[in-house]
């Protein structure tokens, strides 16, 4: 097995708008592209894709949760520390 590949996605202090936008359209991304699979699933198989549905959920709390904390920085006059690391392994 090669060594896993890792860079940085997102790394640096944002003024809470600036790191909502960001963060949030990761998560809708992500969000759409659950959607979408679910979506096949259902038309091709006459099945909801659970795994999809999961993921869904969780990552519109994840998605509260950044909202959330993206008020309380705005009110305290707090910028948002963000950081995202992402490894790639190659699996058979």
């Amino acid at each position: 097995m090669e060594k896993p590949f890792t860079f940085q996605l997102i790394s640096g202090q944002f003024l809470p708008t600036d790191g909502t936008q960001i963060l949030l359209s990761l998560i809708n991304s992500k969000i759409k592209y659950h959607s979408l699979e679910n979506f096949s699933s259902e038309i091709r198989f006459d099945n909801v894709n659970s795994n999809s549905k999961m993921r869904i959920e969780a990552l519109q709390e994840a998605s509260n949760v950044v909202t959330v904390l993206a008020a309380e920085a705005q009110k305290s006059g707090m910028r948002m520390q963000i950081s995202s690391i992402v490894t790639i392994t190659l699996v058979s």
